[in-house]
C-alpha cells in the first residue's frame, strides 16, 4: 500500500457566474488523477440564487472543506 499523500488541485469552473460547466473540471481530473494528483472541483451556488458575495462564501467553504478532509482521500 502507498502511504505517500498525494497533491491536491482545487479547480473552480467559471460560467459567468450564472451557469458551471463542469466538463473542465472533467478533463482536467482524467488529465491529473494519472499522475497522482487528486482533484477537487467544487460546485457554488449561482446568480440569481444569490449574490457574488454567496459564491464566494461557497467557494470559501468548499475549500475549507477539502483542508480539512482530504487526507482521508489520501491527499496531502
Amino acid at each position: 500500500m502507498n502511504t505517500t499523500a498525494k497533491p491536491v488541485v482545487v479547480f473552480l469552473t467559471g460560467g459567468a457566474w450564472i451557469i458551471g460547466y463542469r466538463m473542465w473540471g472533467t478533463l482536467l481530473g482524467r488529465a491529473l488523477v494519472p499522475f497522482g494528483i487528486l482533484v477537487v472541483v467544487p460546485d457554488y451556488r449561482n446568480f440569481p440564487r444569490v449574490n457574488v458575495d454567496g459564491m464566494v462564501q461557497d467557494v470559501d467553504m468548499s475549500i475549507q472543506w477539502v483542508m480539512d478532509n482530504v487526507e482521508e482521500f489520501g491527499g496531502d
